[in-house]
């Protein structure tokens, strides 16, 4: 009788022949701090092996901001780096980049949560993340993680009475499907 493992070597098999990781997903979060709002995102990253557990690229997405009723398209450079090479592995992924503002309807209201037409100098988005990603094959597989989604956005503060730049933090739960396309 014998006992045979069958492991993979999961992001080594990531390399030009076979495609970068690639990931579609979908993020929902609950607002935090004074001027957070619950969000609803989809992006897709394209990322690059450097090493077998470090990978750097860049993405795009869609995001929604409920209160603000705010919707933007983020454009952004990844990072990830599994902490084990292994088909079950702990991840940590971080997000940095800019965004473009496609629709605002909470505009010069005065209120909490409005917005106006005056936009920041410079659109920041940063989203670190932690999670697990899981193989279910040598080309596939699942990542979710809880991840903490922020923008800055020039926003009414009521306590200035004014409109101010302010961080909009999110928390939520992400869930993706990484996957190859050989040669891409």
């Amino acid at each position: 009788m014998s006992f045979s493992t069958n492991h993979i070597n999961a992001q080594s098999s990531f390399d030009e022949r076979y495609g970068c990781l690639n990931v579609v997903n979908t993020t929902v979060t609950k607002g935090t701090g004074e001027y957070g709002d619950n969000t609803f995102s989809m992006n897709y990253q394209h990322e690059r092996f450097i090493n077998e557990q470090w990978s750097i690229g860049g993405g795009i997405g869609y995001n929604y901001h409920h209160q603000y009723r705010l919707a933007i398209v983020p454009v952004f450079a990844s990072s990830t780096f599994f902490c084990t090479n292994t088909r079950c592995a702990p991840f940590v992924n971080v997000r940095v980049g800019s965004y473009g503002v496609i629709r605002k309807d909470n505009i010069d209201t005065n209120t909490k949560y409005s917005t106006t037409l005056k936009n920041t100098d410079f659109n920041l988005l940063m989203s670190p993340s932690i999670g697990i990603k899981l193989h279910l094959s040598s080309h596939i597989g699942l990542m979710t993680s809880i991840t903490n989604e922020n923008i800055l956005l020039k926003v009414y503060n009521n306590k200035q009475k004014a409109y101010t730049n302010e961080i909009i933090s999110s928390l939520g739960i992400n869930i993706g499907l990484f996957f190859q396309i050989k040669g891409w």
